[in-house]
């Protein structure tokens, strides 16, 4: 059951590259994502900022009223300035770290371990696994971090939603009951709909990819080349390193 000829030489390759540009693949979207919560974080304390330097307290207003705007908007300055920052850290740890899983090096070391797996292939062998990939570095070091970020930002949302709220009764309480109590009214419909947005994407978001122990295929083994395309077994080895 073992090597079958000169034909796998390219599965080898293949199989190598297959990794090599997965690792790529990863660095690119957790990039992307990261970037993506950053912007908005930084933009959501802008405008608190904004709005709270903007704004002309009347000497009537209600003490609690102003006391709730304060709270609400420190909760979403401080909690979108830790979410941004939190999600920058990262983005440069894995742009950092991510250029040691493509180089010279570790491409040839894993070359030979493709080569030995299919020279020595005995029926029920999986293929082997980088010594370093993103995925790994991601689940050790960065998925924690990345879902506080992540609460955060949520929270610093719904806490910039609700505070919309208190600002129409600061607004325009003291000029027109009425119309603070419409803006107050499209406020809480906002804050409903955030709700049920935050509720069926904020999870899904922020849900963690498959374990590496849910990624083994189950069934019997086919043999090659078909086992080539087999997750490695990760429970098993002992390769995977930072």
């Amino acid at each position: 059951m073992g090597y079958c000829g000169p034909g796998y030489d390219w599965t080898v390759l293949l199989f190598m590259r297959r990794f090599v540009e997965r690792n790529r693949r990863d660095v690119e979207e957790k990039s992307d994502q990261l970037k993506a919560i950053s912007n908005l974080a930084a933009l959501f304390c802008g405008f608190a900022t904004v709005t709270l330097t903007q704004f002309i307290v009347e000497p009537d207003n209600s003490w609690v009223v102003l006391g709730i705007y304060g709270v609400l908007t420190a909760l979403v300055e401080g909690l979108m300035v830790i979410s941004m920052v939190t999600c920058t850290l990262i983005l440069g740890s894995i742009v950092k770290m991510g250029r040691l899983y493509v180089n010279e090096v570790a491409e040839e070391e894993f070359m030979f371990q493709c080569r030995d797996f299919c020279l020595n292939f005995q029926l029920g062998n999986r293929p082997p696994c980088p010594k370093r990939t993103l995925e790994a570095f991601w689940e050790l070091r960065c998925e924690k971090s990345w879902q506080r970020a992540f609460l955060c930002f949520s929270f610093g949302v719904s806490a910039f939603v609700c505070s919309l709220i208190v600002v129409g009764w600061v607004k325009f309480a003291s000029k027109s009951v009425v119309t603070a109590g419409l803006f107050t009214f499209i406020s809480c419909v906002s804050v409903v709909i955030w709700m049920a947005i935050q509720y069926s994407w904020g999870s899904y978001t922020r849900k963690r990819r498959a374990g590496r122990d849910q990624s083994i295929r189950s069934g019997n083994p086919d043999g090659l080349p078909f086992d080539w395309y087999l997750a490695p077994d990760f429970r098993q080895s002992n390769l995977t390193t930072l």
